[in-house]
């Protein structure tokens, strides 16, 4: 009997590429919810089946297609982006939902670095492997122009104009500029306009202090607070808003959450939150 409902739920699990839950199982088959439940188990033990989100399961045949095509899709982005520290899950989502049909991206995403396919980053992923690797002159450069921006702070962020009049062709100031903010070493708040990513954490210890303090969160109390200017202050709170630090109200602001890659809330979560509303 055991045999037969181990049978019968891998059946079910193999009819097609798809996370299917123990209920949906259960009700295929015929059996308990409890019963499925442990062959569910059963058959993970066995490596037969894999937990892709808390109650959904795909088969070992649709979870290695899962697994092979994420491999494929960021060894191939690394090889035409190798200054590109993730690929986006604009491009890995559609291609991973052609492999199995998951309802839960996110939590997904969860389960691929859990089986050391991935690594996840805030809206993408990369190889565990992959690293950013300059040109030589490119890193001397990168590690010239680093401590300019730590010292300029909020307060005077160096132009990258200056750069470029000092390097030569084969050093693309702006190239290296984009590589210094894929490795989480500056931040870009607009055109022509980079901050160490010190000093955007700073800025949001400043912030903090504030909310902390009773003060609205406006463009003039953080521009005060920091001694920065209204041309840096404008376009930081916008990225600190993008990065779910802050949100906006009309003219202030509140502060939402720490950003943290390793905490995406999954769709089921999200969904969860909005009925609750």
């Amino acid at each position: 009997m055991e045999e037969n409902a181990t049978e019968s739920v891998y059946a079910v699990l193999t009819q097609r590429h798809a996370e299917r839950t123990v209920a949906e199982v259960a009700t295929q088959i015929g059996v308990s919810e409890p019963e499925t439940l442990a062959t569910m188990q059963a058959l993970m033990r066995d490596g037969k089946a894999f937990a892709v989100s808390a109650d959904g399961f795909l088969s070992d045949v649709a979870w290695k297609r899962v697994c092979d095509t994420a491999a494929r899709i960021l060894t191939a982005f690394h090889k035409r982006n190798p200054f590109k520290r993730r690929a986006p899950d604009s491009e890995l989502r559609p291609s991973l939902a052609k492999a199995a049909a998951v309802r839960d991206y996110l939590a997904l995403k969860a389960a691929l670095e859990t089986a050391g396919i991935w690594v996840r980053e805030s809206g993408g992923a990369r190889l565990p492997a992959f690293a950013i690797v300059l040109p030589p002159r490119w890193e001397v450069a990168a590690l010239e122009m680093l401590p300019v921006f730590v010292a300029g702070g909020l307060n005077d962020p160096p132009w990258p104009g200056n750069f470029r009049a000092n390097y030569p062709r084969d050093v693309p100031v702006d190239a290296v500029l984009d590589v210094l903010c894929e490795q989480g070493r500056l931040v870009r708040l607009d055109t022509d306009l980079y901050i160490a990513v010190e000093s955007l954490e700073r800025a949001k210890e400043t912030i903090r202090a504030l909310a902390d303090a009773g003060t609205p969160i406006t463009v003039g109390a953080v521009r005060d607070a920091t001694g920065s200017s209204r041309r840096v202050v404008v376009p930081l709170l916008e990225t600190l808003d993008k990065q779910g630090f802050t949100t906006r109200h009309e003219e202030t602001r509140t502060i939402t959450a720490k950003t943290d890659t390793r905490a995406e809330p999954t769709d089921r979560q999200i969904g969860l939150r909005s009925t609750r509303r």
